[in-house]
């Protein structure tokens, strides 16, 4: 996302000339450290007007989009175009700040082309870039009500080319009468902005995760980190969530344990309480206070457990892997590299992954006795869809070598033992 509108082209817009027009932003606060709070907190002169209040939402109004009128030379809107403009759009309207929010309330609900109500964030430059320009006429007369222009910024997902302005769309005489509806999303509007706001998102989680996780990201390639970021979207609809910080604190979270955890029996408990949580904030606590388990009882302080049991790995001849006749045996030897991990997934889950890891094993043709007790291993120590998943991508390479099944076998052996080295040496951090 740009994080400035150009300026001479906005202050070279009708609205600015006419007299009696004023200017509006229309802010997302999205929590109590959001910039945009920071900011009406350093400029508390400006009255900001929660469009929350009187909504099923009000009790989340102090971080919900807000309305503020600015004059031309305030503060607080050239903060917005030089740093704050990912967080909200522009209105310009003739009308009081009251009218206009009154007017755009309705529209905070929107009911999807399967008939679903959802929040809808229009205010998303984002969304809002792609929204616009979809809506008929007369859609558009309706939507802007009492507004006669608005101004957003470009998203880095767009093509080339300045912010987008809209004027003189209707004058507040003509305004239709106000009703309190919520916006219906005919099935080109919602294709228009989903898709791109999808995307737009998937980059700025893959960026926060090349910021926190670099030795990771490289070693993954950047094809894989969007990749892995758009599985986490994909996730969403478990969760619910809206906003792009709650979604960088949920790729963070699954970055942890794997996007396999909903279905990973080591997970359970933890998949089992998110699908409990009847709010979008619930989930995520949820799914934080489950990590936070997981680290305690499995990683170790600082990771010495962890590490421990990587060096019992590197530590294990080929032939090791090799010896194990049957599911409790396997399971033994993994129990026996990595016992706080075996002793929080449970002894029945370790003789379960084995017995999944040996239908894996056919399918990807591996040597039988070794194939099925090194896919477990890795299943165990990396999550059951470590096979497709996208912090992993050597993995799903190496198992669709062709090669032979004793060549395959011994090589995964040693990306085992190479991906374990990684780990010691703080490259997939």
């Amino acid at each position: 996302m740009q994080k400035f509108l150009n300026t001479e082209k906005l202050f070279s817009m009708t609205p600015w000339k006419q007299k009696g027009v004023s200017t509006f932003l229309l802010l997302e606060c999205a929590d109590e450290d959001s910039p945009v709070i920071q900011a009406l907190v350093k400029w508390p002169r400006h009255e900001a007007i929660p469009l929350f209040v009187g909504t099923k939402d009000e009790e989340n109004a102090d971080i919900g989009p807000h309305l503020v009128r600015v004059d031309r030379d305030s503060q607080l809107l050239q903060w917005f175009l030089e740093e704050g403009a990912e967080h909200g759009i522009i209105f310009f309207s003739e009308a009081s700040a009251e009218v206009l929010g009154a007017h755009l309330q309705p529209f905070l609900e929107c009911i999807l082309p399967d008939d679903r109500r959802k929040m809808f964030r229009f205010y998303d430059p984002v969304t809002f870039y792609y929204f616009l320009p979809s809506l008929t006429p007369e859609e558009l007369r309706r939507f802007m009500g009492p507004a006669c222009g608005v101004a957003c910024t470009r998203p880095v997902c767009a093509e080339e080319g300045d912010s987008l302005f809209v004027e003189h769309l209707v004058t507040l005489e003509d305004a239709p009468p106000r009703r309190w509806l919520p916006w219906i999303l005919s099935e080109t509007s919602f294709d228009s902005f989903a898709i791109p706001a999808e995307y737009s998102l998937a980059l700025a989680l893959a960026e926060f995760f090349y910021d926190t996780r670099r030795s990771t990201a490289r070693l993954m390639g950047k094809e894989h980190v969007t990749r892995f970021a758009q599985k986490i979207i994909g996730q969403n609809q478990d969760v619910g969530l809206s906003r792009q910080d709650d979604f960088v604190v949920y790729l963070d979270l699954v970055a942890e344990i794997g996007t396999g955890y909903r279905h990973d029996p080591q997970f359970r408990r933890i998949a089992e309480a998110v699908q409990a949580a009847d709010t979008p904030a619930s989930a995520l606590q949820a799914l934080s206070a489950g990590v936070d388990e997981f680290h305690a009882k499995v990683r170790g302080n600082g990771g010495e457990w962890y590490h421990a049991a990587l060096q019992r790995v590197l530590g294990t001849s080929y032939d090791a892997w090799y010896r194990p006749n049957f599911a409790t045996e396997a399971a033994a030897l993994l129990t026996g590299l990595y016992p706080e991990r075996a002793a929080y997934a449970g002894e029945q889950v370790v003789i379960d992954l084995v017995k999944m890891a040996s239908r894996e094993a056919e399918k990807w043709a591996l040597s039988p006795r070794p194939g099925i007790c090194l896919l477990a291993g890795l299943m165990f120590f990396l999550g059951i869809d470590c096979v497709t998943d996208h912090r992993y991508p050597w993995i799903a390479q190496k198992l669709r070598e062709d090669v032979s099944p004793a060549l395959k076998t011994r090589e995964l052996f040693e990306l085992g033992r190479r991906l374990a080295k990684f780990e010691l040496q703080g490259q997939l951090v």
